[in-house]
């Protein structure tokens, strides 16, 4: 199921599909068949091996030691989780370079599986995306994102839990790059203690919010990290709608507005 790949310090020698040459195991490489589309949500995921590549000197068990938990992992949540843990322990050992976590869920294709963790004393996230994109086009792409966000505030005695999922779909059109983006959020408000203000307690509980956005980008730069010259400009639409309470005779009626909100960003980069 999974693929750690743990890199030493010394370099990996020049032979590989990678510097254009077949290795000596390339003879006895065997074609498997496609195997069929799975989905894995509602399904025990099980770790059946882990793979290290570029270990030199460093002993098999004390790597062990370190990623034991992966194997204890039963879904596919706590196995992006525990690897990740595995890979801040093989760091903090302070005998390799760099650590990279490789899980082969993929068809090969060049999809991308992607998980992020972040915990602090005031939020706490975490989150699962899939890219992939099309063939032959890269720049036209899909990608799904999987996200839970809580956060603290003490100051207002507020508590936030969001639980969402956005769905982006990016395409180029002659000189200007499109991403049509939908995101969906479940809302959770709470109170931290008894003294919250009205307002708070007002807008504590559930909710769920649906947007919808569009973004174009035209990007002329000879280089998106140290840029000379060019320019980058990016203009986002989101659609909505604003609620309108109007108080009448039999009740209260609410209404919505809708508006159409733009904002625009522009850099330009001219060195001589």
């Amino acid at each position: 199921m999974g693929t750690v790949h743990a890199r030493s310090l010394e370099p990996l020698p020049a032979s590989g599909p990678d510097f254009g040459a077949l290795g000596e195991e390339a003879e006895f490489v065997e074609v498997e068949p496609e195997a069929k589309q799975e989905i894995l949500e509602n399904k025990d995921v099980v770790v059946q091996h882990v793979h290290f590549d570029g270990l030199g000197r460093t002993k098999d068990d004390i790597i062990m030691c370190e990623i034991k938990d992966v194997f204890k992992a039963k879904n596919l949540i706590e196995v992006m989780r525990k690897s990740h843990e595995a890979r801040e322990k093989l760091l903090r050992l302070g005998i390799f370079r760099q650590v990279d976590v490789l899980i082969d869920t993929c068809q090969g294709r060049a999809e991308k599986v992607t998980f992020q963790f972040s915990y602090g004393t005031k939020e706490t996230s975490y989150g699962l995306s899939f890219f992939k994109p099309q063939p032959g086009n890269f720049e036209r792409n899909f990608s799904v994102n999987v996200y839970k966000v809580t956060g603290q505030f003490p100051w207002s005695s507020l508590r936030e839990t969001d639980r969402g999922v956005s769905a982006e779909y990016s395409f180029p059109t002659w000189k200007t790059s499109h991403t049509v983006k939908w995101e969906g959020v479940w809302r959770e408000l709470g109170c931290l203690s008894r003294v919250a203000s009205f307002a708070v307690r007002k807008e504590s509980g559930h909710s769920l919010k649906s947007s919808l956005s569009h973004s174009m980008v035209i990007d002329s730069r000879n280089s998106s990290i140290l840029p000379r010259r060019g320019a980058l400009l990016k203009v986002n639409q989101a659609p909505g709608t604003v609620p309108n309470d109007q108080e009448a005779a039999s009740g209260t009626q609410k209404r919505s507005v809708a508006f159409l909100k733009i904002q625009s960003s522009s850099l330009w980069y001219w060195l001589p």
